[in-house]
């Protein structure tokens, strides 16, 4: 259905969420490189990136950031996970179906102007 690629640097919480999507029949490519979220090695340009907000070498909003100004026609879900469940994946997986269905569904040149974020303390 989609190219999705998951940007985490919890192994653990990022092998089940790409074993779910899969199954999904997604193509799931999992990484910590931020330059490898956009354009793999092996030519994969994700419909869709996912960032773990808690992702520990940077904060997730300050890679949600870079990201828009690099790479604003794809979209980006920031999602906050120390440990997935499955009704965390299910919700996550139901988010992400709806936004490839849309991407798919509206012409690139409609789309809203990428937003930023600010990184919160807490």
């Amino acid at each position: 259905m989609g190219k999705i690629t998951i940007l985490d640097d919890n192994k653990a919480s990022s092998a089940l969420l790409k074993m779910i999507l899969t199954r999904h029949r997604h193509q799931v490519v999992q990484t910590e490189v931020v330059h490898d979220s956009i354009s793999s090695p092996s030519g994969h340009t994700p419909d869709l990136v996912l960032i773990n907000q808690a992702f520990s070498k940077n904060c997730g909003w300050e890679i949600f950031n870079h990201l828009r100004m690099t790479a604003s026609h794809i979209p980006i879900m920031v999602y906050v996970l120390d440990q997935l469940n499955a009704t965390d994946a299910d919700w996550i997986v139901r988010a992400v179906e709806t936004v490839i269905a849309e991407k798919k569904r509206i012409p690139p040149s409609t789309r809203m102007r990428p937003q930023t974020a600010n990184c919160l303390p807490w």
